[in-house]
C-alpha cells in the first residue's frame, strides 16, 4: 500500500487523524488491563475479608416479647407471636483501629473494633396487644458473627449479666446472627438501662442500623480517608493526617423499625447498600487504579498532540514523515498508560507517573530528532509532551475542579496554535512541500546515486 506521504497537505492531515483513532485501538485494550487489575485486587481483598466476616454491621438492641394475641370470636386457640420493643434512648460509641493485610501486591484495610452501646427501655415500650408470656430476652442482633473476636457483655442497671441464652431459637424473619440474654418481670417491670460492649474486625465499611427511639452515633478511627455515606451524614466531622471522628444523632421519627426484615438490603454498582443505615467506608477511594483511569480519559491530549506537533514540523520546515512514524509516536504515549498503571502498584504513584513520563517523553522526542534529523524538531516535542504531562498530573491533584481546569487549559491551548498559526498560508506550504517532494524525486532520477553518496 502506498501512503500519500508526500502530497497535498489536506490529505496527510487526514491521514494523520484516521492514525490517531486507530491508537483507541490499544487505548481500549489497556482500560481492559486496568479493569483486569481491579478485579485481581478484588479478588485478593475479598480473600483477606471474608474470614473476618468483611463489613461490619451492627443491627441494633432490642427486647422480644412473646405473647398470646387477644382472641377474637373467630379465633378459637390463638398462637403466640412475638412483639419487638425499642430503645428510647440509643447510643454507639466505636473506635477503629485501622491497618493494612497485604495478599500479593495488593492491600487491605481492616480495622480492629471496640464498641460500646448503650441506651435505655421504658416499661411503656413492652406494652402488648394481648397477654405477654416467660421468656422476654434482650436481643443484639450483627450481620456477621464472625466480626466479633469475643463474646459481646451486657450490663443491665449497671449490673453484668454473666449468661446469655445460648440456646435462644430466632424467630424467623427478624433477626441474622441474634445474642440473647433474658430479662426478670422487674426489669419488664419498671424498663431498665443497658451497656454493651463488642469487640471485632471488620473491613471495606463499618454500618450502623439507627432505631425508631433517639440516636447518638460517634465513630473515630486513625484513618485519614473515609468515606461517609448511607440515609444520613454526620453533624459533625473532623479529619486529618492523623485520622477522623464524625457524630450522628439521629431522631427517631425519621426512622423504621431495624428489624422489620432481614432482608433489606441490595446491590449498586457491585456493592451491598442497606437502606436506613449509616456508613463509614475504609477503602481507598483515590487508588492507583481510579487515577489511571482518570489519566485515560484524557488519552486524546497525549495522542493527537503530538501528532499536530509533527504535521506542523513536517508542514513548516518541510520533512515528510511518514504515516509509521506517526503511528510509532502514537504507541509510545498509549504505553505511558501500562507503564505508569505496572509502576504504580509496585511504587507511589506520583514516583510512577515522573518515571513513565520521563521514559516516555525521551522516546518521543529522540525518536523524533532521529526521524527529523534535526535537534530542534525533537525538542520541540519534548516541551509539548512534557506540558501536556504536566497539565495531566496538576488536574489528578484537583478531582473537584479538574473538569474546569482541564477545559479551559484545552482551550487555551487551541488559542496558543491559532495565535502561532495565524499568519500561515497553509496553501503555500503545502505546495512548497509538493513542489519539494517533486524536486528531490527528480534529482535522485536523474541521479541515482546521489542520495548514497550524499
Amino acid at each position: 500500500m502506498k501512503f500519500p506521504v508526500k502530497s497535498d497537505l489536506s490529505v496527510k492531515l487526514f491521514l494523520v487523524f484516521i492514525l490517531g483513532l486507530l491508537i483507541f485501538i490499544p487505548i481500549g485494550m489497556i482500560k481492559g488491563v486496568v479493569r483486569d487489575r481491579l478485579h485481581y485486587r478484588e479478588e485478593a481483598m475479598n480473600s483477606v475479608l471474608m474470614p473476618i466476616g468483611n463489613s461490619f454491621l451492627i443491627r441494633g438492641v432490642s427486647v422480644l416479647i412473646p405473647y398470646l394475641p387477644a382472641a377474637s370470636e373467630s379465633d378459637k386457640k390463638p398462637e403466640k407471636e412475638f412483639f419487638v420493643a425499642e430503645p428510647v434512648r440509643y447510643e454507639v460509641t466505636a473506635d477503629l483501629n485501622v491497618s493494612k493485610l497485604k495478599r500479593g501486591i495488593f492491600d487491605t484495610p481492616v480495622y480492629d473494633a471496640a464498641i460500646t452501646i448503650s441506651g435505655r427501655f421504658d416499661a411503656s415500650d413492652f406494652a402488648v396487644n394481648g397477654t405477654p408470656l416467660a421468656g422476654a430476652r434482650l436481643i443484639f442482633d450483627v450481620a456477621d458473627r464472625k466480626n466479633l473476636t469475643k463474646e459481646p457483655e451486657m450490663q443491665l442497671n449497671g449490673d453484668f449479666q454473666p449468661k446469655r441464652d445460648h440456646l435462644f431459637s430466632k424467630p424467623s424473619g427478624l433477626y441474622i446472627a441474634p445474642f440473647a440474654w433474658p430479662l426478670t418481670e422487674e426489669q419488664m417491670k419498671n424498663g431498665f438501662d443497658f451497656t454493651l460492649t463488642a469487640v471485632g474486625r471488620g473491613g471495606k465499611q463499618f454500618i450502623l442500623r439507627p432505631i425508631s427511639g433517639e440516636n447518638i452515633f460517634t465513630v473515630r478511627s486513625n484513618w485519614n480517608d473515609p468515606g461517609f455515606s448511607g440515609d444520613w451524614l454526620p453533624i459533625e466531622r473532623t479529619v486529618s493526617d492523623e485520622g477522623f471522628s464524625a457524630r450522628w444523632e439521629i431522631p427517631g421519627f425519621n426512622v423504621s423499625s431495624s428489624f422489620s426484615s432481614v432482608t433489606d438490603s441490595y446491590y449498586d454498582d457491585g456493592e451491598i447498600v442497606y437502606p436506613q443505615s449509616i456508613c463509614v467506608s475504609f477503602l481507598q477511594i483515590n487508588d492507583i487504579y481510579n487515577r489511571v483511569q482518570r489519566c485515560m480519559k484524557y488519552a486524546f491530549l497525549f495522542i493527537f498532540v503530538p501528532f499536530l506537533s509533527l504535521f506542523f514540523v513536517e508542514a513548516v520546515r518541510k520533512i515528510p514523515i511518514h504515516p509509521a512514524q506517526y503511528l510509532l509516536i502514537g504507541i509510545a504515549n498509549a504505553l505511558f498508560y501500562l507503564l505508569l498503571l505496572s509502576l504504580a502498584e509496585q511504587i507511589p504513584f506520583n514516583a510512577a507517573y515522573l518515571i513513565s513520563m520521563i521514559m516516555t517523553v525521551l522516546l518521543s522526542s529522540f525518536y523524533t530528532a532521529a526521524v527529523t534529523k534535526s535537534k530542534k524538531p525533537g525538542f520541540i516535542m519534548a516541551v509539548v509532551s512534557l506540558t501536556a504531562y504536566f497539565f495531566l498530573f496538576g488536574l489528578l491533584q484537583i478531582s473537584d475542579y479538574a473538569l474546569l481546569v482541564g477545559t479551559f487549559g484545552l482551550f487555551a491551548a487551541l488559542a496558543i496554535v491559532m495565535y502561532l498559526t495565524r499568519n500561515v498560508n497553509w496553501y503555500k506550504i503545502s505546495d512548497r512541500v509538493v513542489n519539494s517532494s517533486t524536486e528531490k524525486k527528480t534529482q535522485q532520477a536523474d541521479d541515482p546515486n546521489k542520495e548514497n553518496r550524499d
